[in-house]
């Protein structure tokens, strides 16, 4: 979250995704990982050598009741039902429905599911043919995150939010900030699927350029 929020900020700042423990009692909780909360930020830089931010969590936020954007609760709605329909008509058949372009797991804003095991072997994907098969468990963002590998531990405890960057199809592949909900579907493999962030702000959120150090 730190590295993020200061490369947004030494390049004009901006909006940021991230996960941070919602206060209890007053008191902010870094080790409680059953806390932590999606947030949506923006930096600034204040000259040089330093920038500010904050941020607000999805539940301070009106969205008409849910608690979260719209969008957002559109993904989740569709992991939700990727899960349960792997888990009613097995592997094989669900593999073939995400994998399917035109399938029910693709919607109209060309939002999908991805399937992987926990040993990050992506199973099916409608957009990356090409890579079913594929171990992509050391794949690592511009900021040395292993994407793949997150997300599979976040589904193995259960499922939840991941923040993470990914290539944008609809902004010519370009590397942007992506908000992700990944869940279970049995003991082998997992379901996920994600909202970039201009998708909420409506602003341009993508890495301008590779990190490193």
């Amino acid at each position: 979250m730190i590295r993020i929020g200061a490369y947004i900020a030494s390049n004009g700042g901006g909006f940021i995704p991230y996960m941070y423990p919602a206060p209890e009692g007053g008191m902010i909780d870094e080790k409680a990982l059953d806390t932590y909360e999606p947030k949506i930020g923006y930096v600034f830089p204040v000259g040089d050598n330093w920038w500010i931010g904050s941020g607000v969590y999805f539940s301070d936020i009106d969205y008409s009741g849910s608690g979260r954007p719209e969008v957002v609760s559109e993904m989740i709605t569709l992991v939700e039902d990727s899960a349960a329909y792997g888990r009613e008509k097995g592997s094989a058949s669900a593999f073939a429905e995400i994998s399917n372009l035109s399938g029910m797991f693709v919607d109209e804003e060309g939002h999908y599911i991805y399937a992987y095991d926990y040993n990050g072997t992506l199973l099916a994907h409608p957009y990356l043919p090409e890579k079913i098969g594929c171990n992509l468990i050391e794949k690592r963002d511009p900021f040395g995150m292993a994407t793949i590998w997150a997300l599979a531990e976040t589904a193995r405890t259960g499922g939840g939010y991941v923040v993470f960057i990914w290539p944008n199809p609809e902004n010519d592949n370009k590397e942007e900030l992506k908000i992700g909900y990944v869940l279970p579907v049995d003991g082998n493999w997992w379901v996920g699927s994600g909202v970039y962030l201009s998708e909420i702000t409506g602003e341009e959120a993508s890495i301008l350029s590779p990190v490193s150090g």
